[in-house]
C-alpha cells in the first residue's frame, strides 16, 4: 500500500514538472529554436520567389514577403509562450541572448520572433479594445 502511495505521488506531479522541463530544454536549444521560428517557410527563400514572382514585381516586396513566410505557426507559438509562466519567456529571452549577436542567423531569428511578438500584441489589443467598446456602448431604450 505504501508503495502505491508513493506511485500515485510521483504519478501526480511528475508530468507537468517533466513537461515543464522538458519546455525549457528545447527553448535553450539552437536547433530547436531554429525550427520553431523558421517552421513553414520551405525549404529555400526561394521557394516563396517561384510562387509569388507571377504576383510580385518587386524584389524589395519578394525580400519582405520572404522574412514573412510562415508567419501563422510562428505568431501561435508566440502566442501560446504568452501563456506560460515568466520563467519559460525568461529562459528563452535568456537563450536568444546567450547565443552570438553578430551570427546573422541569430539576429534574423530574432527579427522574425520580435516581428511576430508585435503581431500578436496587435491582435490582443484590438480584441480587448472591442470588448471594452462593446461593453461601453448603451443599448437603445424603447419609447
Amino acid at each position: 500500500k505504501q508503495w502505491y502511495q508513493r506511485r500515485v505521488a510521483i504519478t501526480a506531479g511528475d508530468p507537468p514538472k517533466f513537461c515543464s522541463d522538458a519546455l525549457k530544454i528545447a527553448l535553450t536549444d539552437y536547433k530547436a529554436v531554429h525550427e520553431i521560428l523558421y517552421e513553414g517557410c520551405g525549404d529555400s527563400p526561394a521557394d516563396l520567389g517561384s510562387r509569388a514572382g507571377s504576383v510580385l514585381s518587386s524584389d524589395e516586396q519578394k525580400l519582405f514577403l520572404q522574412k514573412q513566410s510562415g508567419t501563422s505557426k510562428l505568431d501561435y507559438f508566440t502566442y501560446l509562450l504568452t501563456k506560460c509562466g515568466i520563467e519559460v519567456i525568461q529562459t528563452f529571452l535568456n537563450a536568444l541572448k546567450s547565443w552570438s549577436a553578430k551570427d546573422p542567423e541569430v539576429v534574423s531569428m530574432t527579427e522574425r520572433f520580435v516581428r511576430s511578438v508585435i503581431r500578436v500584441f496587435i491582435v490582443l489589443s484590438l480584441q480587448v479594445s472591442t470588448t471594452i467598446k462593446k461593453k461601453k456602448v448603451p443599448t437603445a431604450t424603447l419609447r
